[in-house]
């Protein structure tokens, strides 16, 4: 499998994607060229392609073909299959050495957020944690912390999070205990990652932490797409005004 350059086939890549039922940006990160990582089988006129996206993969493309065998070798264990064609799915669970898991992941509509609700969420929180946004003073800090690193995985430098990223962080003693930021940056907004030490749960960091984020977001216009991977962040979003719309299924990859 090869990485493929979205320029010089964009017709056939818009083509593969046209009909998936988007969940999160990865599609449109891949289509705009940026972030995001597209597989495909060939340089010249691809047939099969694979975004991988940290844990998250997308199928596309001719499910019959003949190199679709080597797209499924690209997925390791413990990935995750964010929704794609039935017809992929089948042959992906049909495959011998590969179990499929579904679990229920919860789509969420963000038109009716108030900044002003978000403001109230930020001006009554504890005074017990800092809340700092990621700039270049703590950039390099989240860079070589050992929990909170992957928050940079999509970006290709902590100067390019820094020029298109958005994130905050929780300080405890100088320490970083928590952290929310766009996992995804495209042209019409921002995916949302937040983490919580475990120690530090059920103490409503999390939702401080996403309320300083969605309302930098909304100031530069941006959506502040969530797709909660569970009830805990579902409920999050929730309480930061966010609508549920539909809960969908993706499925954990475990090995034979």
């Amino acid at each position: 499998m090869y990485k493929l350059d979205v320029d010089l086939h964009k017709i056939a890549i818009e083509k593969a994607f046209n009909l998936h039922d988007k969940k999160d940006l990865s599609i449109d990160c891949v289509l705009e060229g940026r972030m995001c990582t597209l597989f495909a089988d060939c340089l010249i006129s691809p047939a099969v392609f694979l975004i991988q996206n940290g844990p998250f993969h997308i199928l596309a493309g001719d499910s019959s073909h003949t190199n679709a065998e080597k797209l499924f070798a690209m997925i390791p264990d413990g990935a995750t299959i964010l929704p794609s064609p039935i017809e992929w799915m089948r042959k992906l669970a049909n495959q011998a050495n590969i179990r499929l898991q579904a679990y229920e992941r919860y789509s969420l509509d963000h038109e009716n957020i108030s900044i002003t609700q978000l403001s109230s969420i930020i001006g009554s929180a504890s005074a017990q944690f800092e809340i700092k946004r990621v700039d270049a003073s703590l950039v390099d800090e989240v860079a070589q912390n050992l929990q909170f690193k992957y928050h940079l995985q999509n970006f290709n430098s902590t100067t390019d999070f820094l020029n298109q990223g958005l994130g905050y962080v929780a300080l405890r003693h100088n320490v970083i205990i928590g952290m929310a930021s766009s996992a995804l940056v495209s042209s019409r907004g921002y995916e949302i990652n937040i983490m919580v030490l475990p120690e530090f749960r059920d103490q409503s960091l999390g939702k401080l932490l996403a309320a300083y984020l969605v309302k930098a977001m909304l100031k530069r216009n941006k959506i502040p797409h969530w797709d909660a991977g569970n009830k805990v962040s579902l409920n999050i979003a929730q309480q930061l005004g966010y609508d549920f719309k539909e809960r969908y299924s993706a499925y954990k990859v475990e090995a034979l």
